[in-house]
């Protein structure tokens, strides 16, 4: 069924039928799904600022 189908046939329920197929919606395990999978993942920081500015001095910016 394409998306605009199912749209139509929402619009022609009543509106007591829309909350009932809200509801649904929102319990379906598979929406469930969906939510958790956007969290945000937090990135590990691996070096410091300052350690990699104390690196870039020492090892790329110093005379050999």
């Amino acid at each position: 069924m394409k998306a605009n189908v199912a749209y139509e046939v929402f619009k022609a329920l009543s509106d007591e039928e829309k909350g009932n197929f809200m509801t649904l919606v929102q319990n379906d395990e598979f929406n469930k799904k969906t939510i958790v999978s956007k969290r945000k993942r937090t990135k590990k920081v691996l070096i410091t600022e300052k350690e990699a500015i104390d690196y870039l001095l020492k090892n790329v910016f110093s005379k050999p």
